[in-house]
């Protein structure tokens, strides 16, 4: 209850106490008036119910006014303390509702930051397996056999294994690379190439594959939140994974899904066009692909 409210209730009570007290007043003046105008009072004598009556009269009109005056004023007190009481349980329960609120948002914003956190872990953690299956991939090389090239070099090497398979198709006699080769035709030698292949870049890109998916698939991150993941990935491939990256999504190996991730999150920005075997072939791609 507040100040004005106290002061409020406290001056009913004083009107009250004082009404009462000038209804005791006018009793007892009633009293002493009715025994002044009334003598020779005796126990022993009987009743005279007119005599009483208008003392009675007497007594109600001069007490009851005052009287039921207190009456009304504790009433309003009363009222007035119940409306004050009904104020603070408003506020209390709109101080417990704030309090809640904001125990609800401290609470998910706890959560996010644990969903957060979660995700960074699982995230770093198959990025390291992909670092981990890029140092295991090895060639070994046919003229020197004890000679092995791993890590990211391998995929130098195996840029230049499908380059060389796919620009030798119409090459001239001088042997000459043919690189005005149509997307059909590259692609078909691709999947021939591929099939070689395979054992050694396949894990690579199927894992490539499900870490961009995994990204694209968080439903607590926004669309620009995961292109700082998507570039973080995008950081770690070399311009000739990028170049595989490029004639895989386009095959039938990653075109109904890896292709549009590629385009979504423009993972060829940086692949060098002029080492295309057709830098034509580029417009298989969305625009948004080299963004």
């Amino acid at each position: 209850m507040d100040h004005q409210d106290k002061e409020g209730v406290v001056g009913y009570e004083i009107a009250a106490r004082i009404s009462i007290g000038l209804g005791a007043v006018c009793l007892l003046v009633a009293v002493a008036l009715f025994l002044l105008k009334i003598p020779g009072i005796s126990a022993s004598l009987p009743i005279d119910p007119n005599i009483f009556a208008a003392f009675g009269n007497l007594a109600s009109g001069s007490v009851g006014l005052f009287w039921s005056l207190a009456g009304i004023f504790l009433f309003y007190g009363a009222l007035r303390l119940q409306r004050a009481d009904l104020r603070r349980q408003r506020e209390e329960f709109k101080r417990s509702m704030t309090v809640a609120e904001q125990a609800m948002k401290t609470a998910e914003k706890q959560s996010e930051v644990s969903q957060i956190q979660k995700f960074d872990s699982t995230f770093f953690s198959l990025l390291n397996q992909h670092n981990e299956i890029v140092k295991a991939v090895s060639i070994t090389m046919a003229v020197i056999p004890s000679q092995k090239i791993t890590g990211r070099d391998s995929f130098g090497t195996l840029y230049t294994y499908l380059w060389d398979f796919v620009t030798k198709i119409g090459a001239t006699r001088g042997g000459v690379p043919n690189r005005d080769l149509d997307l059909k035709r590259t692609l078909d030698a691709y999947e021939g190439w591929w099939e070689k292949e395979e054992p050694r870049a396949g894990h690579y890109f199927r894992h490539l594959y499900n870490l961009i998916k995994f990204v694209d698939r968080s439903s607590t991150l926004t669309y620009e939140e995961k292109r700082v993941y998507t570039n973080i990935v995008r950081a770690q491939l070399s311009s000739y994974e990028l170049l595989l990256l490029f004639y895989n999504c386009l095959s039938i190996c990653g075109r109904d899904k890896f292709k549009g991730l590629v385009e979504k999150y423009h993972l060829l920005k940086w692949v060098p066009g002029e080492k295309l075997i057709n830098e034509k072939h580029k417009e298989a791609y969305s625009a948004s692909a080299f963004e």
